[in-house]
């Protein structure tokens, strides 16, 4: 197995990332046919949207979102 990085700004460029990628497979599963591009047409949609989403799961920042929903926890009880 390899790791690949890549470096974001902030959470919100992380977050515009994540979107993008779900709004392609979005558009992908609208799409009637399979992908129109000749030189995909050896390419499974199902596959390739399959690939796409454990992609963006695997760049979710699931330890950070853990982290934030203490800090709220944290905030809403001083609150009160």
């Amino acid at each position: 197995m390899q790791e690949v990085t890549f470096e974001v700004t902030d959470n919100g460029e992380l977050r515009y990332i994540i979107s993008s990628l779900l709004r392609v497979c979005i558009l992908a599963l609208d799409c009637e046919n399979d992908f129109a591009s000749p030189r995909l047409n050896h390419c499974s949609k199902e596959l390739t949207i399959a690939t796409v989403l454990e992609l963006v799961d695997s760049i979710l920042p699931d330890a950070q979102l853990a982290s934030y929903d203490a800090i709220e926890k944290l905030l809403l009880s001083k609150n009160q």
